[in-house]
Parts: structure tokens; sequence; C-alpha cells
């Protein structure tokens, strides 16, 4: 746990062969007596931590400052003081915030990659050909 009040946490799992990742994607795993939700690890579009903008991460930022993921102003996510304001810098919205899977232009972002990668938007990993 990274805090006391920490709820969830993830982990990243490899398989040896696709029949036993899609396995564990369709049944689920056990552990300590809890059953445990799988997915498919699906290739992202890359935001930047800095200007929060698509495409490139924030060492080959080019923006002058940064602007939080949260409320949009001009200073680091991680001390933002003002949670109950949201901004998306991608779409100029004040109904969410940069983080947001729903956001109109992340949602584009990941049907881009989907047709780049046909895989990437398959629920199970394929079992013919090389894993």
């Amino acid at each position: 746990k990274r805090r006391l009040d920490q709820r969830f946490a993830h982990a990243v799992l490899h398989c040896r062969d696709p029949v036993t990742a899609n396995s564990l994607i369709l049944n689920g795993l056990a552990l300590e007596h809890t059953k445990l939700a799988a997915r498919k690890d699906k290739k992202e579009p890359v935001r930047c931590a800095k200007c929060q903008l698509w495409g490139h991460i924030a060492a080959n930022c080019l923006a002058l400052r940064d602007t939080c993921a949260q409320c949009g102003d001009n200073h680091r996510s991680n001390s933002c003081t003002n949670q109950s304001k949201a901004h998306c810098a991608s779409c100029n919205s004040d109904t969410h915030a940069s983080w947001d899977r729903d956001c109109p232009v992340a949602d584009r972002k990941r049907r881009e990659l989907d047709a780049k990668y046909p895989e990437n938007a398959l629920p199970l990993y394929s079992t013919a050909g090389n894993w």
C-alpha cells in the first residue's frame, strides 16, 4: 500500500501463452480468497504529464509551464489545491479533468490506436501465430 486509505492496486501478469492469458481474462484469478478480474493489456495513447496534451511525454515537452491535469491551472498536478475544479487541456472543456477517460479527445486517440493496431480492439489474445 502506498497510503493507509488505499483501496485498490493493479498488477501486471505475464503469461507463457495466449491460452493461459485468455483463461485469466475469461475466468479471473483467485488471490487471498478474493476473485480478481483480469483484462488484456492494450496499447494506450500517450498523454504528457507536463502540458496534458497527447502524443508526447514530459521529457520531450516544449511547453514552458506545467498544466494541472485536474484544474488546468499552471502548476504541477500533484500540488493542486483546487480538486473541485475540472478543466481538460485536450478539449478545453470544464466538464471533466484532463485525466478523464470519457474525454472525447482521449476516446478519439484510443480509436486511432485501435485502427492502427486491430488486435488492440479484441477482448482476447489471438491464439494463432507466435506469442
